[in-house]
């Protein structure tokens, strides 16, 4: 039987997302799988297909990832691992952000946060209202913003037994002065619940990106991790997720804020994993042994992935003996994707 605490908990679900280093802790981090099979393997290879297009979403003069954006990163991340909705925590967040305290979100509109009883915000850099960034050129980059939105909220329905909800919302981003376009950002998200019985639930999502673009070159770097964890009447469960990338765009002409973005050669370099309690847990790292070839007609035609030409490779656990997979760009909007090492036979050769 369920225990009082975690019915009330997933009845008062919220968005619930931070981001935390995945498998920084004192007993070294999470053991990953040393094996993955074929359809695993192919899951990382579309993800880091969708990773490169993302990449130059942002190189293509894109804005921060803030706030706004974590439903959509929320909604990928559980298409891509569905671990979250196996968790006891799985009732509860599938309902987004509508019951976090003092939240107006409408579609369309801007985000807004009042301080609801019990809770706090800080911010400077703003035009007034903490969540409405001053941006002095108007080019969708704030100046230099930072906003804290911080929450703590007793259920006292149990006169036995309390629930305490603590919620935290961070968001910060400042525009690189010596950049064509660039910035720094960061988010964070937490919430988690605890009785006074010992139970406790919570999730920890949080973001960072480095956007730098120059005449001659354009690099950006970032990543997302992301974690759940349940302690209900002794039984544990923890899920953990993140992707980091570090790319350079080399364009084959100058880069200009009032022209398309140019042909170019995209490199990077990154991680992709996942772990949770007693279930497939997966390492890969990321490299392009080829440049990719960006094709700015392709890329302004929807014509997609917008290389055509290069590599993409995944390692599973940076071991080449292990599970590996080869994206290969052929040309616009055609692909390969090749598996080894896989713990089943290989599956025919994705297009």
């Amino acid at each position: 039987m369920q225990s009082t605490f975690f019915r009330r908990v997933a009845m008062a679900s919220a968005l619930m997302l931070a981001f935390s280093a995945c498998g920084d802790d004192a007993s070294g981090g999470p053991d990953f799988d040393d094996t993955a099979t074929t359809e695993d393997t192919e899951l990382m290879a579309d993800a880091a297909r969708n990773l490169a297009g993302h990449i130059m979403d942002q190189v293509d003069f894109g804005h921060p990832d803030l706030l706004l954006s974590l439903e959509a990163t929320v909604a990928r991340v559980r298409a891509e691992h569905p671990f979250t909705a196996r968790s006891p925590l799985g009732a509860r967040l599938v309902r987004g952000m509508s019951d976090i305290p003092g939240l107006v979100a409408v579609p369309g509109a801007p985000l807004q946060l009042v301080a609801a009883p019990g809770c706090s915000i800080t911010s400077h850099g703003s035009e007034g209202d903490p969540f409405d960034p001053y941006d002095g050129n108007e080019n969708g980059i704030p100046d230099d913003w930072a906003v804290a939105y911080t929450c703590i909220v007793l259920d006292t329905s149990d006169a036995s037994n309390t629930v305490t909800h603590r919620l935290r919302i961070e968001i910060s981003a400042k525009e690189n002065s010596a950049s064509l376009h660039g910035y720094t950002s960061h988010q964070l998200y937490e919430e988690k619940a605890f009785d006074e019985e010992g139970n406790e639930e919570g999730e920890l999502y949080e973001g960072e990106e480095r956007l730098d673009i120059r005449a001659g070159l354009a690099t950006r770097n970032g990543g997302y991790h992301a974690r759940e964890w349940s302690s209900i009447e002794g039984v544990t469960y923890e899920g953990l997720y993140s992707e980091m990338s570090d790319a350079s765009f080399d364009p084959a002409s100058a880069i200009s804020l009032e022209s398309p973005l140019p042909n170019g050669d995209l490199v990077f370099t990154g991680k992709r994993t996942y772990w949770e309690t007693d279930d497939t847990s997966l390492s890969f790292s990321l490299d392009t042994p080829v440049t990719l070839a960006f094709n700015s007609e392709c890329w302004y035609t929807d014509n997609t992935p917008a290389f055509s030409s290069g590599a993409l490779r995944g390692r599973l656990n940076g071991n080449g003996d292990q599970a590996t997979f080869t994206v290969t760009f052929n040309s616009c909007g055609n692909y390969t994707v090749v598996t080894d090492n896989t713990e089943d036979l290989p599956a025919a050769p994705r297009i």
